[in-house]
């Protein structure tokens, strides 16, 4: 029984062992299957034809040197916009030679350029430019990262005391709402439901999104942005948990001490508007009530700061019109997506400022400087604040047009 048993057991064991053995010498198979490629690289996507016969080199060039408008609309700039941008950016798009050339820093940044502009299928442009696929969503990850990286600093830097002065003074010339430093608001940017995010990014629009917080100036030009909060959080939860709103709650942004108004005797701080969901401070000023209106100062008050506010509902409408990509859910994931969106505030900064430098080589005129005498009555209330100003609306500054529109 005992040598029974035994040669039963050694059986077994040789037939697990020849298992086993077919089993390690199918993987290996297959992953020897899985090397062997048709080609390295796809005949269609060498560098040579890319170069040669590339959308960039038939097209974007052509166009480049023989018509500025057609080349204007297809990237969303003019020529000299789009060589000042690659002069400030090619370094860092620039790739080392290792084992195949790179796709040259120019060509990468047409590419992501034109995505941005138009949005359309990753699987056409990929055509379009004769690279592949995989590669298309790599560059325009890294370049999207390296613009908001690079232009940050340069176009949407925090303005300090001076800054906001000049601010105050454009909002008043084109606006008529003096001591006006910037206007906020929110906006949902549609992305793809991301992986185990249940309930964070559905909105109460019943889409998915992230939230867009972001100040503009007189020129519709951005000067603070924070992107990334889930949508399924209102505007007010979303700025009062930034650290923009605990440096302006601490007094750390360099704000100008209240000022006296433009011809008259009433003291009032610089404020920020915005609509009624944000809480009123004494540097962020909301309309009154809508539902509880009840004298024609309240309403003129409305009608005054709802024009001022109408700079960031601009900005939002031009970046989106000019960068497409924007109206349609970004299928990225969450850090891309975070980056195209910051990467497309800061072209159109770029962009606005550049054509306004163009148009208006000398702004003219002086800021006006702050008169800090008697300004604490006010300073302190901002129930007082939105009292003050909307007695200055309806006597001093006053405009002839205001109770037309209330």
């Amino acid at each position: 029984m005992d040598e029974e048993n035994l040669q039963k057991a050694v059986k077994i064991l040789k037939l697990q062992h020849i298992a086993l053995s077919s089993l390690m010498h199918a993987k290996l198979i297959r992953k020897m299957q899985k090397k062997l490629r048709r080609w390295w690289v796809k005949p269609h996507l060498l560098s040579e034809l890319r170069n040669a016969v590339g959308a960039y080199a038939m097209v974007c060039q052509n166009f480049q040197l023989r018509d500025h408008e057609v080349f204007e609309l297809q990237f969303k700039m003019t020529v000299d916009n789009f060589e000042k941008l690659y002069d400030l950016v090619r370094c860092r798009l620039e790739k080392r030679h290792v084992i195949r050339s790179p796709i040259p820093s120019c060509i990468r940044l047409a590419m992501t350029i034109h995505y941005l502009g138009h949005g359309g299928s990753i699987t056409l442009n990929s055509l379009y430019y004769r690279v592949g696929m995989s590669t298309y969503y790599k560059i325009i990850a890294e370049t999207c990262k390296i613009i908001a990286t690079v232009l940050t600093p340069m176009y949407v830097k925090r303005p300090n005391t001076e800054g906001w002065l000049s601010i105050a003074k454009d909002f008043e010339e084109k606006w008529q709402f003096p001591n006006c430093i910037g206007a906020l608001d929110g906006k949902h940017m549609r992305i793809r439901k991301p992986d185990h995010g249940g309930s964070v990014f559905f909105n109460y629009k019943r889409f998915h999104s992230i939230v867009l917080m972001a100040i503009s100036d007189a020129h519709c030009r951005f000067i603070w942005f924070s992107v990334g909060d889930g949508g399924s959080f209102s505007d007010a939860s979303v700025f009062s948990d930034c650290s923009f709103n605990e440096k302006l709650s601490n007094d750390e942004l360099h704000i100008p001490a209240p000022t006296q108004l433009p011809s008259s005797d009433r003291f009032s701080p610089f404020v920020f508007i915005s609509d009624e969901i944000f809480g009123l401070g004494k540097n962020l000023m909301k309309p009154y009530n809508r539902k509880l209106l009840r004298t024609e100062r309240e309403k003129i008050f409305n009608y005054r700061l709802s024009r001022a506010r109408f700079t960031i509902e601009c900005a939002f409408g031009i970046l989106c019109s000019k960068w497409q990509l924007l109206n349609n859910a970004l299928r990225f994931n969450l850090i891309t997506s975070r980056y195209i969106i910051s990467a497309c505030l800061c072209l159109h900064n770029f962009l606005m400022t550049s054509n306004r430098q163009n148009q208006h080589s000398n702004n003219g005129g002086e800021v006006r400087q702050p008169e800090v005498q008697n300004a604490r009555n006010n300073r302190s209330n901002p129930v007082l604040i939105r009292h003050n100003l909307a007695e200055y609306f309806c006597n001093e500054g006053t405009v002839p047009w205001q109770r037309n529109y209330i």
